[in-house]
């Protein structure tokens, strides 16, 4: 068999009651959780709703923030079959407003209203 995703896309809104900003990149990652690099066979990207840089504001408990994102890209038959699934890695930083906040135990991440759609090509050869 052979295929080739000429569009992915996941689309998720991240919710947040941290009270740091946060920085959102997708990395894709093979079955035992290592890297994948990207290469002209995949290349994958991640970004806000709007295009802009995959962000969420600080929120808190009961004045969540939320950002609806979407990690969108292509892969070809060699990256498929190495493509398990992505690592979100996020970093945050604390804006003025939450200086001095302590985190606790009843704040959180949350990924809500996900969705995949991708558009390709596949066959499958029956050996007649």
């Amino acid at each position: 068999w052979s295929a080739d995703i000429s569009r992915l896309a996941i689309n998720f809104t991240l919710v947040n009651a941290l009270p740091v900003n946060l920085a959102v990149e997708a990395v894709p990652i093979d079955i035992d959780g290592n890297e994948i690099p990207q290469s002209s066979g995949l290349q994958i990207s991640i970004a806000s709703a709007d295009g802009s840089k995959a962000s969420v504001p600080a929120g808190n408990i009961g004045k969540e923030s939320s950002a609806r994102l979407s990690i969108t890209g292509h892969a070809d038959m060699e990256s498929i079959k190495q493509l398990d699934g992505f690592r979100l890695s996020i970093s945050a930083s604390v804006p003025t407003e939450f200086v001095g906040v302590c985190l606790n135990e009843n704040q959180y991440l949350r990924i809500e209203d996900m969705s995949v759609s991708l558009q390709g090509s596949g066959s499958v050869d029956l050996g007649m």
